[in-house]
This record gives structure tokens, sequence and C-alpha cells, in this order.
């Protein structure tokens, strides 16, 4: 208990800055359709969207139809921006649970106190687990509030549900990767390059064979927010895969940091 709440006391600045960040620019980009529609550029941007190449709207989650509050949360919120956001936290956060304890020799010492190597890993990973939970709540409140009673809060709500296992999921695998790495800043930049890159290759359209067998490993290929939004249905088998899978990969890494040697 004393860990975990040494773990929370460290992270409230940092997790209060992402709050206020992601808050207002959820909020701002809602908002812009509401401008955009009083003035008329939304028709414009219907006539821009339809013009894109396939794999461009595949990145933003747009399919060439007719902008609406609601295809417009989708796509500004739920994919490109605030996918990467959510990736370059899980990613530093991560990259912080162990590899940086590694780094500035203080793993050890922690290790010396009167606690279990799972204890110490468990109460690390529930930083990330609340701080990805706060976050998506917080994205889902301003959305709501902006959107007011165009797009159903209800279907907001699971949006942030299903992506908050997504990078619940991510965090998972880049937990396990980082185990094996000792340098905090190669450890970032490992973990921020598995993470984009994981994005990217989900995006891509119109893929066979090995890459459509790749992609649909990946945790970004269980992210509907387009069946939620806009079709009113939750994917309850994807969101069960992604707490699978996040579940999967927290054991993995449990295993992995019992046998990891410390560099004293």
């Amino acid at each position: 208990m004393t860990l975990l709440k040494q773990q929370w006391k460290n992270d409230r600045g940092n997790l209060l800055g992402w709050s206020l960040l992601i808050a207002f620019v959820s909020w701002l980009l809602v908002y812009m359709f509401w401008i955009m529609a009083d003035t008329g550029i939304v028709g414009d941007l219907n006539k821009a969207v339809e013009s894109m190449p396939p794999a461009l709207r595949a990145v933003w989650g747009l399919q060439g139809t007719a902008l609406t509050v609601g295809s417009w949360i989708e796509a500004m919120l739920y994919h490109g921006l605030f996918l990467v956001v959510f990736a370059i936290y899980t990613s530093l956060y991560v990259a912080g649970l162990i590899t940086r304890e590694a780094d500035q020799r203080n793993l050890e010492f922690l290790l010396s106190l009167p606690v279990g190597r799972d204890q110490v890993l468990l109460t690390r990973w529930s930083g990330l687990i609340g701080g990805l939970a706060v976050l998506t709540l917080v994205h889902w409140l301003a959305i709501a509030v902006a959107a007011g009673a165009e797009v159903s809060r209800t279907a907001l709500f699971w949006a942030d549900v299903n992506m908050f296992l997504v990078f619940a999921a991510l965090g998972g695998l880049l937990l396990v990767v980082s185990l094996f790495i000792d340098d905090y800043p190669r450890g970032v930049g490992i973990s921020m390059g598995i993470s984009l890159l994981l994005f990217f290759i989900s995006t891509i359209e119109g893929s066979q064979g090995v890459l459509a067998a790749v992609q649909k490993m990946l945790p970004f290929h269980y992210l509907n927010p387009a069946e939620i939004i806009g079709a009113g249905h939750v994917p309850a088998r994807d969101l069960l895969v992604l707490a699978a899978a996040s579940l999967v990969f927290l054991g993995l890494a449990v295993q992995v940091f019992r046998r990891k040697q410390i560099a004293s």
C-alpha cells in the first residue's frame, strides 16, 4: 500500500498536466466543428475528404462521407492526433516504470525493500492503468460537454473504454520490451518507435497475406469508434480481446521481471 501511495503521489503532477491538455484540446476540437458548421466550412471539408487518398483517410478514420459532429469526433478525437498523444503518454510512462530505475541504479535499492518483485511491478503497472483511466475519463467528459445532446454520451463512453483497453494492451507489450532495456533514453526511443510503428501499420488499407495477419494482432486493429459512435454497437468481442491481451502481457512481464538480472 505504501508503494502504491508513493506511486500516485509521484504521478499526480504529471497526470494533472496531461489531463488539462487533453481536456482543453478535446473541447476545442469539438467546438471547432460548430464554428465550421456555422460558417459553411464543413462543405469545403467534405470535398477535401473525398479527394484524400484512402491511406490518409484511414489514418484519420474518415470514409469520405459527409461530415457530421459524430463523424468529426470519430476522426479527430479517436484517430490520428489523439492516438499519437495517448501513445506518447503510454510510451513515456512505461519507459519510466523499470527502465529509468535501472538506468539510475535505483532498482537495486527498490528491490531491497521488504516487498516482492511481483508487488513492485504490479504497483508500477497500476500507475499506468490508473493514469490511462483518468485521461480517458477526462477525454470523454470534455467531448460530452462540447458535443451536447448531438452525440450519445453512452456511445462516447464506450468509445473511450475501447481506447483505454487499446492502450492498456499496448502498455503491456511495451512493458515486456522495456524489461530488457536498462538505458532510459534508449528505452523511451524504442517504446515510442514501437507505438508509432504499430499505429501506422494498422492504418494500411487493402493489406493481404502476412501483413493482414499482423494487423489483426495489433491493439489498434480493435479500436472501433465508428462502430460504437456511428452504428451504436459496442464490439464486446474486441473489448474482451484487448482486456485479455493486456493481462497476458502483464503476466509475461511478471515472469520476465522475476528473472531479470539487476546490475549493482
